[in-house]
């Protein structure tokens, strides 16, 4: 088992990412380590690819060396053949995209549980946290945040420490 698994939650535009770079910056030095940042989301739309873009030079203007893999899906396969400093953003649009291309959830999730108790290199997993909102008024939203939460408790349970993003701030949770 890892002992070095991050898992960063937040509300949208919480900072959840750029403290997901922090910490990934911070593992990486010690030892020297590359980093590696897998973009889960798919870009749909001209307002997520200005938010890829964004990220992007977020990620060039702190390290230009910083590998990036995009994997919607199969990120158990990239955990389980990296090295160095993993930085998975994020959780939840990985979990949207295993929805759209209807595989089987509970599956999906055994294997990246799986991959990520294997792992002996430090992950960072970031996700967004869209529990604490009202309960959503329609079937489809309320089994997504159901299965989030899912998601969410299974990855904090094997991570070494948890994080909840609030405005910018970091709330140790574990």
């Amino acid at each position: 088992m890892t002992n070095n698994l991050y898992f960063i939650l937040g509300g949208q535009a919480s900072g959840k990412t750029a403290r997901g770079l922090d910490v990934a910056e911070q593992v990486a030095k010690t030892p020297a380590l590359s980093v590696t940042y897998i973009a889960t989301a798919v870009v749909q739309d001209d307002e997520m690819k200005k938010k890829a873009t964004a990220h992007a030079a977020e990620r060039h203007a702190r390290n230009k060396n910083w590998q990036m893999v995009e994997e919607a899906i199969a990120l158990q396969d990239v955990i389980k053949s990296a090295t160095g400093v993993l930085l998975i953003d994020s959780a939840a649009f990985w979990l949207f995209n295993i929805i759209n291309a209807q595989k089987n959830i509970a599956d999906e999730i055994e294997q990246l549980i799986a991959a990520l108790e294997a792992a002996t290199h430090p992950i960072i997993v970031v996700s967004d946290e869209i529990n604490f909102s009202p309960v959503a008024g329609d079937a489809e939203t309320r089994a997504f945040c159901r299965q989030l939460g899912q998601l969410h408790q299974r990855v904090a349970r094997v991570a070494t420490h948890v994080e909840l993003m609030v405005a910018g701030i970091p709330h140790r949770i574990k």
